[in-house]
């Protein structure tokens, strides 16, 4: 009762604060009576968001630093903890035998939290975990938990206190290996397996309609207008308020001369105004052809 109480809060309150969504939430609904939760490690907030919104009672398997950290022992005063140290066979062991026992059980097959704002190194240990307990595996991608204070990304990107964050979850799924498979071959398949699936949970969930104008410009609004993003042998940097300017004005210039959808040739040498031509044909409905002049005139025509 006092936990469905507290899950209930959390959702409350990371609704209002942070305007959570779920994506794929019909698949919940799937989950077996083993279920390993495998999700990308973007902030300390991932941990909270899972409690509050996954509906079963939930286990969470999670560094040993951290476990042992403040962090940790108040994070055990609401849920089940499991301090799991990836590289450590005996602690693998461990949580195979928990995941048998059933429930829920979410595990970060990262083992920390992302310092690129990417997907990092997959270690093989869940994916084992996976086969040898007969668990499904339910992937789950955060994203907007990265542009928190939460994060570790400090200096990298514009963090503000309240972006929105996305929970998008794909159909849970079991990790086929051959039987043959035995002993380091069988676990560096799982691995490779479960790196796989999350290389797909990161695509799958992308925002796949976006032209590459979209992307800049949400690029900018990321990481502010003020950012440095390009840099060429004058040492003259441009920010992304600059790089957008100087497109716009070299587009509308260079679409005077030439007519909407129509394929441009560019050779020029790589310096900030190469750059500013190729986004500018971008965003006055030009494809930009990049020519390198250094493979020469036999090469540029082959």
């Amino acid at each position: 009762m006092l936990s469905s109480v507290l899950k209930a809060f959390f959702r409350i309150l990371l609704r209002t604060l942070y305007r959570v969504e779920i994506h794929g939430k019909e698949h919940l609904k799937k989950m077996g009576q083993r279920t390993l939760v495998v999700s990308n490690h973007t902030s300390f907030l991932d941990a909270v968001l899972l409690y509050a919104f996954l509906p079963a009672t939930t286990s969470f398997a999670i560094n040993t630093a951290i476990a042992n950290s403040w962090m940790g022992r108040v994070g055990s005063a609401f849920c089940d903890l499991f301090a799991l140290d990836p590289a450590n066979p005996l602690s693998i062991r461990s949580l195979i035998r928990r995941v048998k026992e059933g429930g829920c059980v979410v595990i970060f097959p990262e083992g920390r939290i992302t310092v690129t704002g990417s997907l990092m190194k997959i270690y093989p240990g869940p994916g084992l975990v996976a086969d040898k307990s007969k668990a499904s595996l339910l992937p789950i991608r955060i994203e907007g938990a990265q542009y928190t204070p939460f994060s570790r990304l400090r200096g990298l990107i514009q963090l503000r206190w309240f972006p929105k964050i996305t929970l998008s979850v794909l159909p849970p799924r079991s990790l086929y290996i051959e039987a043959q498979l035995r002993g380091r071959k069988r676990r560096n398949r799982a691995g490779r397996l479960l790196s796989d699936l999350m290389s797909e949970l990161m695509f799958e969930t992308s925002r796949r309609d976006q032209t590459l104008v979209d992307k800049l410009l949400e690029a900018r609004k990321i990481h502010g207008g003020k950012h440095l993003v390009a840099e060429d042998i004058n040492r003259t940097p441009l920010s992304y308020n600059a790089l957008i300017t100087k497109s716009l004005v070299l587009g509308r210039q260079l679409a005077k001369h030439t007519e909407d959808n129509e394929t441009i040739g560019v050779l020029l040498p790589g310096t900030l105004a190469t750059v500013a031509t190729f986004w500018g044909l971008q965003i006055t409905g030009r494809s930009p052809a990049m020519l390198n002049y250094t493979v020469g005139a036999k090469g540029m025509i082959s």
